[in-house]
């Protein structure tokens, strides 16, 4: 299932510019450190990758994960090429009580499960 009003959905370009790609941010720096190694991504290609979520969270289906006191939770997950290959982004979402349209709350590269 597709987020409803996915078309709407709000991506702050600064909590992908000053978290999600900030190499100096407590603690988005361990992301940003991902996104930049495996898909090389930095603080700067934050426009780039808010659209790609943008147009990603339209094609891909969302898991409802949780409601809360504040809204309803989901995860859209899609692949992103990059310098090191293919590697999943975990998008996290919230359609608040008071709204009808996503918005992110977070998102990151999805650690590969180790085989044995």
């Amino acid at each position: 299932m597709i987020l409803a009003n996915a078309d709407q959905a709000i991506v702050p370009i600064e909590k992908l510019e000053h978290y999600c790609l900030s190499s100096s941010h407590v603690d988005g720096k361990h992301k940003s450190h991902l996104f930049s190694n495996l898909l090389g991504l930095e603080s700067g290609d934050a426009e780039r990758l808010q659209r790609i979520i943008a147009q990603a969270i339209q094609k891909y289906d969302a898991v409802y994960t949780k409601t809360t006191e504040h809204g309803k939770h989901y995860q859209v997950e899609f692949p992103m090429q990059g310098k090191r290959g293919e590697h999943i982004i975990r998008s996290l979402w919230i359609v608040r009580n008071s709204e009808n349209f996503p918005r992110l709350v977070s998102c990151y590269i999805k650690r590969e499960k180790r085989r044995l």
